[in-house]
């Protein structure tokens, strides 16, 4: 049991670390798909957005990254309640399951954008560029329009289980300073994916927004802080008996 309750802070930071690098290398690669594309939601948006998903290299792959990223930090949830006050165990509860569902909606939206789009992206491009398939077109901006709400909702769910996260780490015991710094800046990162639906900037969805390269890329380094911060308060609670019987 002793070697397993070492183990576990290093296994989650491995998991968040792991997790925020295979996330940013994938979202680095993706194509922003805002308004240059056209304006958002018509006939020629889809049709460019077809047309940047058929001479983009690597489209899968690239999605597998993004996908798996988030799915890896919500493996890590057990092992970050695990490091919060017990006495805020409900909350930590919540957290937990709100980053399971968002992880499991981001699993669909990046099946649905990494595997079925293509299908309809080159399928229009290879009708009539002039007068493109009514049917088709729809059907593959119904599929966008799915992975676009679905990813809005994963990510506001992401931070809301960071926002929670955060709470925890600045109402624990024998913070550092690392862990406070972690912690606000998580209300932060935590509470922005709301504010910026309420505000318009993440509508349709936050993928179409100016920032979210940028806020992809912050929670993505606050998930790897985050781990840093489990492995190094493991490090002080383990020295603590020690020294005890030492001053003894």
């Amino acid at each position: 049991m002793p070697t397993l309750n070492r183990l576990a802070p290093w296994l989650s930071f491995i998991l968040l670390a792991a997790g925020s690098l295979i996330f940013i290398g994938g979202g680095r690669l993706h194509p922003h798909v805002g308004n240059a594309l056209g304006p958002l939601g018509s006939a020629g948006y889809f049709l460019h957005f077809a047309q940047t998903i058929v001479t983009t290299p690597g489209w899968v792959p690239m999605h597998m990254m993004i996908l798996i990223g988030p799915v890896l930090w919500a493996l890590a949830a057990p092992g970050i309640r695990a490091a919060l006050p017990e006495g805020g165990a409900p909350v930590w509860a919540t957290a937990q399951v709100a980053l399971a569902i968002s992880a499991t909606l981001w699993v669909v939206v990046f099946v649905v954008d990494g595997f079925v789009a293509p299908v309809f992206a080159q399928a229009l491009a290879a009708g009539s560029a002039g007068t493109p398939d009514p049917s088709l077109l729809a059907s593959f901006a119904a599929n966008q329009t799915t992975v676009i709400r679905l990813g809005l909702i994963s990510w506001i769910l992401n931070g809301v289980a960071i926002a929670l996260f955060s709470i925890g780490l600045l109402f624990t015991q024998g913070r550092s300073y690392l862990r406070m710094a972690v912690g606000v800046t998580g209300l932060l990162v935590g509470t922005w994916p709301t504010v910026a639906a309420i505000t318009g900037e993440f509508l349709p969805g936050p993928f179409t927004s100016e920032v979210w390269k940028e806020t992809a890329l912050a929670t993505s380094i606050w998930y790897l802080l985050l781990g840093i911060t489990l492995v190094t308060r493991r490090g002080r609670t383990e020295a603590t008996p020690r020294e005890e019987v030492t001053a003894l």
